[in-house]
């Protein structure tokens, strides 16, 4: 078990020596959310609060925070931040305010406590400039989204990932392409990030699989990025099939419109983007499932034909 590193032999308090770390580039990522009821939302939307855009003025109360984060976070190192970020959305379906930040440093120690504090103050900042039409706002779900560099290496949260919510689109994925005559090559349950995402469809590409289905990530949220990973990736895009499965998923679900599926070519392999829920998944595989054998067909004329998902 990891001891506390902010206590001495005698247990009381100390700042972390560092002067032997390496000098590395450092990024943090936090989030929150502040929850609101619906006219505090409407208003919030149309900017008809009384003490201004409420958005705005949370966004520069973050950057100042994550700045003054050592004068009020004890043991903090103080840092020459190279950047902060703040991006809050509004969230119509939950009524409520997403708010991620995110800190940047070259140095010893970390940007952690710099981005949680910039999402923290953020959020307080919504609140107060909300409290006055409503008493009862919450802020939950403030954690670390995700850390680069430093000696213990990459962090990242996402329930998926973290094995916090079972994978059943993959599973089902892979049956159905088995009843029709794929071997299952290679499955990897991955993090929402772009250049994770990026480096296993390259891995896979470079591994000769003929047809490689990423699921889940096409969506709003800022941490949908599969898309744009899928862009980096594909030399020739082929819209013809994300087309045909909105086309599909439209007969079924207005909201398919949403859905942010790209495909497209990268050697002689085919890379397709699928929802992430099981039954949307599939839905859409089933679709143009036909089409794909038919197009792996072309591409590769010889050899053994296998799928990643």
């Amino acid at each position: 078990m990891k001891d506390f590193t902010h206590f001495n032999g005698d247990g009381k308090a100390r700042m972390v020596y560092v002067s032997n770390k390496d000098i590395t580039e450092r990024t943090a990522c936090a989030e929150a959310h502040v929850m609101v009821n619906s006219e505090t939302f409407a208003l919030i939307q149309s900017g008809g609060m009384k003490k201004g855009d409420v958005l705005a003025v949370a966004q520069v109360a973050g950057i100042m925070g994550a700045k003054r984060t050592p004068e009020i976070i004890p043991m903090c190192h103080t840092l020459n931040l190279d950047g902060v970020d703040l991006e809050l959305t509004l969230e119509p379906e939950t009524c409520s305010v997403h708010v991620l930040a995110e800190a940047r440093c070259t140095g010893r120690t970390g940007a952690e406590m710099e981005a949680l504090t910039a999402a923290a103050v953020a959020a307080l900042t919504v609140y107060d400039m909300c409290k006055a039409v409503q008493r009862d706002i919450e802020i939950t779900g403030l954690r670390l989204v995700r850390k680069t560099g430093g000696a213990h290496g990459d962090y990242v949260s996402d329930k998926g990932f973290r094995g916090e919510r079972e994978d059943t689109s993959g599973p089902a994925l892979c049956g159905m392409l088995e009843r029709y005559g794929w071997k299952t090559a290679y499955t990897s349950i991955i993090p929402d990030e772009y250049e994770i995402i990026r480096a296993e469809l390259l891995k896979c590409a470079e591994s000769d699989i003929a047809l490689i289905l990423t699921t889940g990530g096409t969506g709003f949220s800022p941490r949908d990025v599969t898309p744009e990973a899928t862009l980096s990736v594909i030399e020739r895009r082929t819209g013809g099939i994300p087309e045909a499965m909105r086309a599909y998923s439209m007969t079924i679900t207005p909201r398919a419109c949403l859905s942010r599926e790209e495909a497209g070519i990268r050697g002689r392999s085919l890379i397709v983007n699928l929802p992430g829920s099981m039954k949307a998944s599939t839905e859409n595989l089933s679709a143009v499932i036909e089409a794909l054998e038919h197009g792996v067909e072309i591409l590769r004329r010889e050899g053994e034909r296998d799928c990643a998902v």
